[in-house]
């Protein structure tokens, strides 16, 4: 079986405290592929880092990751599959936050008088 891993997994063994499920990602570490997307985040991770040790050393374990997994492609129909659930996730976001009262002016039921701008809000005690 093949996993498609994000970045949070792969870099799951570099941190001071791994978690215990290490051992099943050294189990399967045969098994992942990474999209170019996580591999790049992974890259920026490591060149934000100032120049020293630490840095040296996630660039190899970086330059290991590399050699030891498959990279998956990315063209124009990956980003469109891509884009479609994204896209639908934005669309039902802004439907919901549209659909209920505009939290950014006085509700809608206040009424103001033609010609006047919205009454501003009382202040609520502390």
């Amino acid at each position: 079986m093949t996993y498609l891993v994000d970045a949070n997994v792969l870099s799951e063994p570099t941190k001071l405290a791994p978690s215990p499920k290490v051992d099943w990602l050294s189990s399967n570490e045969g098994n992942f592929v990474v999209d170019s997307v996580v591999l790049g985040e992974l890259c920026i991770g490591a060149l934000l880092l100032p120049a020293g040790r630490k840095r040296t050393q996630l660039q190899q374990w970086l330059d290991a990751v590399v050699q030891a997994i498959g990279c998956l492609p990315w063209d124009a129909a990956v980003s469109r599959r891509w884009a479609k659930p994204g896209a639908a996730a934005t669309v039902e976001r802004t439907q919901r936050t549209s659909s209920g009262a505009d939290l950014t002016g006085p509700p809608s039921h206040i009424p103001t008088r033609a010609g006047s701008p919205p009454r501003r809000p009382r202040s609520l005690p502390s």
